[in-house]
């Protein structure tokens, strides 16, 4: 082998030693695919702003196709009428598990169920409370940006068993009824 071959063979090995051991920082970063999926995600109800009511629900991932969402809301609002002015008081709760039909935990199509507790009581010269259970399925979809911005919709069916009393006259009522679930949120994945 001659002396230019010899160096020319020194050369490459070096030069592709070198690139081996290129700092971290300079290699590309991985697929998007191989980005980790968020953990949580933290998201709100625009749309209960106007009872005013604040709602949250914290979506928890399972595994790439489980999340568990946990939901809580409370407001207060006021009953105008020409004999009382009553304060409404609002309380919820409830829980929604999420199986990702398509995609996964970041973005896709949800199959899910929701419960939901829910409590109301006003005020005045009597008191009136109502408590009543929410059950029903869904099908939904979730995307979320590169930065974490969350958006999410939700619709589906819901059955509502409801009780109300009036602790002045001691009269109580139910009802069970089917009404239409709809869910729109915005918030954010980490």
């Amino acid at each position: 082998m001659n002396r230019f071959a010899l160096a020319s063979l020194l050369v490459s090995l070096l030069s592709a030693s070198a690139f081996a051991q290129a700092p971290s920082d300079t290699l590309p970063p991985p697929p998007a695919s191989e980005t980790p999926l968020p953990s949580v995600a933290v998201t709100f109800s625009p749309i209960h702003l106007v009872i005013p009511f604040v709602e949250v629900t914290a979506e928890i991932r399972v595994n790439p196709k489980i999340g568990v969402a946990v939901t809580a809301g409370a407001g207060v609002t006021h009953v105008n009428e020409s004999t009382t002015n009553d304060k409404i008081t609002l309380y919820e709760g409830g829980i929604s598990p999420r199986y990702y039909l398509t995609g996964s935990f970041r973005q896709g199509v949800q199959l899910g169920a929701e419960m939901q507790y829910l409590h109301a009581s006003a005020d005045s010269m009597s008191t009136v409370s109502a408590a009543g259970l929410s059950i029903g399925p869904y099908v939904g979809y979730k995307w979320t940006a590169a930065i974490g911005l969350t958006l999410e919709a939700q619709a589906g069916v819901a059955i509502i068993a409801v009780k109300g009393s009036n602790d002045t006259t001691g009269q109580t009522d139910g009802e069970k009824r089917l009404y239409p679930l709809l869910n729109l949120n915005a918030g954010w994945s980490f």
